[in-house]
């Protein structure tokens, strides 16, 4: 068997509720999220079996996240791979300790950086990869607002991945708060520094030239 070539580090997103599981190993300073380095590969099967290898963790993976560029705090970017995996947890696994910190938890200050910016999102997109979808109607202003930041986000197709658009779109069908759609939003014009201002600026420029040709 060839052997394997760039491996990854592949993340997986275990919930309790609102929380995320984080891990340390015996010696480490800084909790993380459950991780390992992987070919991209027949990931799925490999995953499964390094983190109940690492961590005791049996279940199954019921999402893939898009394939994302983290920026460290330099600004170096490296290719984060994440799956949401639906797992008990053991009891107890010799050298490692376990803990599960929700949105806002003043422990999360202290967890790994690249560990902290994938729960950020986690955190909102939290009832889109848990699998909870709307049953509760948004607001009509709500609703009206996230219809725009929707059409706003595939405004800039040629910018932001298609995944993300997709799994955005998804967000705010599934049972999420507008905080939370918010928020999103305002994450994905940050991170592919998009201005939501030059789509309103389209907008006004189509409605000019649809008056100058009536």
């Amino acid at each position: 068997m060839a052997k394997e070539r760039n491996p990854k580090l592949t993340y997986a997103l275990v919930y309790r509720d609102d929380a995320l599981l984080f891990v340390r190993k015996d010696g480490e300073e800084k909790f993380r999220l459950p991780r390992a380095a992987l070919s991209p590969f027949f990931r799925k099967k490999k995953l499964k079996k390094s983190l109940y290898a690492a961590f005791g963790l049996e279940g199954k993976i019921t999402r893939k996240l898009p394939e994302l560029v983290d920026y460290d705090e330099q600004g170096k970017g490296s290719l984060l791979l994440a799956y949401v995996y639906e797992a008990a947890l053991p009891e107890q696994i010799v050298g490692y300790e376990f803990a599960f910190y929700g949105e806002g938890d003043p422990a999360l200050k202290d967890v790994d950086p690249a560990s902290y910016r994938l729960a950020a999102r986690a955190f909102l997109y939290a009832p889109l990869y848990k699998g909870k979808p709307r049953t509760v109607p948004l607001l009509p202003e709500d609703d009206k607002k996230a219809y725009w930041e929707i059409r706003c986000i595939k405004h800039f197709h040629k910018k932001i991945p298609s995944a993300e658009i997709e799994e955005f779109e998804s967000l705010v069908y599934s049972a999420s708060s507008m905080r939370r759609v918010n928020a999103a939003f305002a994450a994905l014009c940050n991170s592919y520094q998009v201005n939501p201002k030059a789509f309103i600026a389209e907008l006004e420029y189509r409605e000019k030239r649809r008056k100058v040709l009536q």
